[in-house]
């Protein structure tokens, strides 16, 4: 028997654990040596992680192993395996465990922001939380929780933010519990919300959350104090899918080792040693990327696990996993004018190439694409270079104008770098080098359009007394934006030519920076959160694009890039706050 969670908490721990049978007196039995294991994501052909599992209780169990992996830089979401392999008396036994990657019920904000004015209903803390649809919800408002003169509290939550009360899909205040669920008015059984004062604690069982769709609902709450009542806090909360897993048939994956009938590993009498196991998550998520494994041999060796998770026995040798092309995580936003993301294919209508590398050892160059999760080949990469370095030659616009950053000049060419932001590769700038991309299909971009970059510095680049160009157009001071060497506080700058707004940060870390140059209603983002009030970026549009330099300035990145998105018209509010989540939830940048 083995076993793991359904869901894993990113950031976290999970524990698995394996049983091992003998096959003749099918009884728990220790293997030649501790199972090992290699974890995989969805259909990802290389392991993020190996290792070889811990004997458990060795004094009062025979054959009980289980490990424990942290899961810092899982990605929520995504459908991880475990690949475990045993061997008894000389003959191998495997089994697959399947667990799917959440979100934690009401995660720290993905963004808050507060306005100055203290009126009431103007003085508002205006947030963007996640939540599992069918998982219960208990969270804290801090912002009722710090004030003692409130008589009453309520939340609703709603479709629109114009919508009235009473077409609330779920709205508790409390004094009463739930008084609005999907629009009615809730029967006496559903009444078993609570909103309790003074802690400012709002619990929803998983029975009630169920109920909601997988949505990015709009709610706000709202205080009495006495018959005053004001709205304090308003924002998004994205439900997302459902917490739990339906279970389906798919293909199995068996192989068929040649050893002996006189050893090997079994399922215990009460265990199943046939069938398909597999775990698919609902439609809102991403399509289904598992698929069972078992070992077969001649007479009887498998490993088995409980019924959820069995193997199928099989003595033909086949391999048939079912593979699936993932969805394109930007496949929903709006205005995508270029999108130069070496990482990964984000729309599900490009079919090139994601870049172009060369190879340091003999200038050879070579094109790479993604895998059936959208992720660049880096295991072919890999095995392409040799341990030589590689080049940046092409970054591939996915964007349906496929105006491509380009650099063909050896010495001027980015590095290939691996391993950076939540494990993916980057593009690494050393202050000599950068690419060019000329807006030949789509053409110059006017105001009003946005741009979104996630990079860094590398170390010691902070407070160095150096300018350093992050991108720009070729023109010089079309537009850009670049970090800014003052004295001991550091900025990073964006604008046109003689006009400039400050994200007031530049450091070593990675930053998601968002700028929206529409005049004098521009404004910059850092992070998800809004930097300071809007501004004049006057009127200049750009043709082109530079990135680590601006025209003939001569200062360079010296840093890190993950990716470059330009969106033509801007972005409304919304809008950007969902494509920053998207690009968030890939990268893990705040």
């Amino acid at each position: 028997m083995s076993s793991i969670p359904e869901t894993a908490i990113p950031d976290s721990t999970i524990v698995f654990n394996a049983t091992v049978h003998d096959p003749v007196t099918l009884q728990e039995a220790d293997p030649d040596s501790p199972p090992t294991y290699r974890i995989y994501r969805d259909l990802a052909d290389d392991p993020i992680l190996t290792g070889t599992m811990t004997k458990r209780d060795d004094a009062n169990t025979v054959g009980f192993y289980s490990a424990e992996v942290s899961t810092s830089g899982w990605v929520p979401l995504a459908i991880y395996t475990v690949w475990i392999r045993a061997v008894v008396n000389g003959n191998p036994g495997t089994i697959t465990l399947v667990t799917r990657c959440e979100y934690p019920t009401w995660q720290t904000p993905i963004r808050t922001t507060t306005s100055s004015s203290s009126a009431p209903g103007v003085g508002l803390v205006a947030r963007e939380w996640r939540v599992m649809r069918g998982d219960t919800l208990e969270r804290t408002f801090d912002t009722v929780a710090a004030d003692a003169t409130i008589t009453k509290v309520q939340v609703t939550i709603k479709r629109n933010v114009n919508l009235p009360d009473d077409e609330a899909d779920l709205a508790v205040d409390s004094k009463t519990g739930v008084i609005r669920l999907l629009e009615e008015a809730p029967t006496l059984t559903e009444n078993i919300a609570t909103f309790t004062l003074p802690t400012g604690v709002l619990t929803v069982p998983a029975t009630l959350m169920s109920k909601l769709s997988a949505y990015k609902y709009d709610y706000d709450i709202q205080v009495w104090r006495g018959i005053a009542i004001q709205t304090i806090e308003r924002g998004k909360m994205r439900v997302i899918g459902d917490a739990t897993w339906v279970t389906a048939a798919s293909p199995s994956m068996s192989v068929s080792p040649s050893v002996s009938p006189s050893a090997s590993l079994s399922p215990s009498a009460s265990e199943s040693a046939s069938g398909s196991a597999s775990r698919s998550p609902s439609a809102s998520q991403s399509p289904s990327s598992s698929a069972s494994a078992s070992v077969s041999p001649s007479a009887s060796v498998s490993l088995s696990a409980s019924s959820s998770e069995s193997l199928s026995a099989s003595s033909s040798g086949s391999a048939s996993p079912s593979p699936s092309q993932a969805p394109g995580a930007y496949d929903d936003v709006s205005g995508l004018a270029h999108v130069y993301e070496p990482a990964r294919r984000v729309l599900s209508s490009y079919t090139g190439s994601l870049i172009r590398l060369r190879r340091s050892s003999d200038n050879a160059e070579s094109d790479f694409g993604y895998d059936s999760n959208n992720d660049l080949l880096t295991g072919d990469i890999t095995t392409w270079l040799g341990g030589n370095t590689g080049y940046y030659v092409y970054i591939y616009d996915q964007s349906p104008n496929g105006d491509d950053l380009y650099m063909g000049t050896n010495g001027t060419q980015p590095i290939y770098i691996t391993g950076q932001l939540n494990g993916h590769p980057a593009i690494d700038h050393d202050g000599t080098v950068y690419m060019n991309a000329i807006f030949t299909t789509g053409g110059a971009m006017t105001q009003d359009f946005s741009v979104y970059t996630v990079a860094r510095l590398n170390t010691g680049k902070h407070q160095d007394s150096n300018n350093y160009f992050l991108w720009g157009g070729m023109n010089k001071f079309d537009c850009f934006l670049f970090k800014l060497d003052d004295g001991s506080n550091d900025r990073m700058v964006t604008g046109t030519s003689g006009i400039t707004m400050n994200y007031g940060i530049a450091d070593e870390d990675y930053h998601l920076y968002t700028a929206l140059f529409n005049g004098v209603s521009s404004s910059i983002t850092l992070d998800g959160g809004a930097y300071g009030a809007p501004g004049n970026l006057g009127t200049q549009g750009i043709a082109n694009i530079r990135v680590g330099s601006s025209g003939s300035i001569g200062q360079y990145w010296n840093g890190r890039i993950h990716a470059l998105i330009l969106v033509d018209p801007g972005h409304t509010p919304e809008q950007e706050g969902d494509l920053e989540l998207l690009i968030n939830d890939y990268y893990g940048v705040y």
